[in-house]
């Protein structure tokens, strides 16, 4: 297996990593499992075909005839680097039914086993290796099942051809599969040197900040939603209505254009179609009904709000453990200078907050309300009771 692998671009830290255990005698073995996992990680990413959910040729027959080729390479050389993982630490995959069928409650408990990985320097180097060891066949277990189901998919897809569910198939086995892999390099990585999966999963900082940003983009949008159908509510004359339908089609257009919605999974793109659809409906009669367009906006923002589901995504879990901690460390330390009357450092500590809270947006209302609030506060001039009300209102919130 090992000359099918070829050198990938490796994080920093992660040849750190490779450093601290050149000579060692289980350094070849892991220098093999990142340089595959990184190079596995690079060829699922080329499973993105967000572009065919508007091409015109999407709509005609023959897109499995388009996707199969790369699709069948990536499958490949997934299975090629679960073989490797075999090979290099012996494990050995179990049978399909001794796993949990439910995909969902395999990545819960990969993410919980990922978080008890042993850390450097935890135990002794044999105890490592036997844990992660354990850890690996886990992760291969689950992967090699579903590299089995995702092919059965397939297959189902070419007699039945559905290009929606096509494309959410693939996106799904792309997204699971950096994850699982992902989780294999840091928990190895954790051997050595105390890191974070930021720090050394191939592509996971990108994945991260895309995750960030949809979130974002997808709270700021609902609530503009909010603001028109409010509007709508107030009974607008013919012209004002026609003009807010008009800002919200403007809106859901530059959605569209915006990198959000590419990172949206195709399961969640057909609704945002359907609105795209039924918006033009409402528009292109001569007098826009009231009742009809309140009925649209309603569904619309109720599509917008189920779409918090996404913050039980492991990737924005993980994420937003770190930025709650990092957040509240800092607003105690603005309480803390406030209360000393240091204007100034409180000022900094509550801006380094806002700087982790921001990343939190889309995550809980009441946070969002708050950021809003603070948007157009300048924090240089605050008196130090004023930071003490702010740190306050912020501490609710996280």
């Amino acid at each position: 297996m090992s000359d099918q692998i070829v050198p990938a671009d490796l994080p920093p830290r992660l040849r750190d990593v490779l450093d601290e255990i050149s000579g060692s005698e289980h350094g070849p073995k892991f220098q093999l499992l990142f340089f595959a996992a990184a190079t596995a990680i690079d060829v699922l990413g080329d499973l993105d075909f967000t572009h065919y959910e508007i091409d015109e040729f999407a709509q005609r027959e023959g897109l499995w005839d388009t996707l199969a080729p790369t699709v069948e390479d990536t499958t490949n050389s997934v299975g090629a680097f679960l073989e490797c993982v075999r090979t290099l630490f012996a494990v050995k995959i179990s049978e399909p039914e001794s796993l949990d069928d439910e995909l969902d409650s395999w990545i819960e408990e990969l993410g919980s086993r990922a978080a008890e990985a042993p850390s450097a320097q935890a135990d002794s180097p044999e105890r490592q290796l036997e844990e992660v060891t354990t850890l690996l066949q886990a992760i291969c277990d689950g992967l090699a099942h579903e590299l089995g189901r995702f092919r059965g998919a397939l297959d189902d897809l070419r007699a039945h051809p559905d290009r929606w569910l096509l494309l959410d198939h693939i996106a799904m086995f792309r997204g699971k599969f950096r994850e699982g892999i992902g989780a294999m390099v840091y928990m190895a990585a954790r051997l050595f040197l105390d890191v974070t999966r930021e720090e050394v999963v191939p592509a996971y900082r990108d994945d991260v900040e895309n995750a960030v940003s949809l979130r974002r983009e997808l709270a700021r949008l609902r609530d503009e939603m909010r603001m028109h159908q409010a509007a709508m509510q107030r009974g607008p004359g013919e012209e004002e209505l026609r003009s807010l339908l008009a800002r919200v089609h403007a809106a859901v257009d530059a959605f569209f254009a915006s990198p959000g919605y590419r990172l949206l999974r195709a399961a969640d793109k057909r609704p945002f179609a359907d609105v795209r659809r039924d918006l033009a409906g409402l528009l292109e009669v001569e007098t826009p009904a009231p009742a009809r367009a309140l009925v649209f906006m309603e569904g619309f923002i109720r599509f917008l709000e189920s779409m918090a589901a996404i913050n039980g995504r492991e990737i924005l879990i993980i994420h937003d453990t770190s930025a709650a901690r990092q957040t509240k460390e800092f607003l105690a330390s603005a309480r803390d200078a406030a209360q000393r009357h240091e204007r100034e450092a409180a000022a900094a500590s509550l801006r380094n907050a806002l700087a982790r809270c921001k990343r939190l947006e889309g995550r809980d209302e009441r946070l969002d309300s708050a950021l809003r609030v603070l948007e157009h506060v300048s924090l240089d001039r605050l008196a130090p009771l004023e930071i003490v009300s702010l740190v306050r209102l912020l501490e609710e919130a996280v």
